[in-house]
């Protein structure tokens, strides 16, 4: 895994955002919503929340293709 600078205190919550960091870095293509909550068996909100947070830091990028966003890392 790439070195990030986010600083999370939780480490549930800094888990599931190395679930789907992990998962964007094996798919370098990039991956939906649906594609991300099979691979990191996480809910869809808590995946929501997860790429909202990494949007935010911009550590992805979100493109939409047709009715879909597509999650790819930076």
């Amino acid at each position: 895994m790439a070195n990030r600078n986010i600083y999370i205190v939780n480490n549930a919550v800094n888990n599931m955002i190395n679930k789907v960091i992990n998962a964007l870095e094996k798919n370098k293509e990039g991956l939906t919503i649906t594609e991300l909550v099979k691979i990191t068996k996480l809910t869809k909100c808590q995946v929501r929340t997860e790429l909202a947070f990494l949007l935010g830091a911009k550590e992805i990028k979100e493109r939409k293709i047709g009715m879909a966003k597509l999650y790819t890392l930076k």
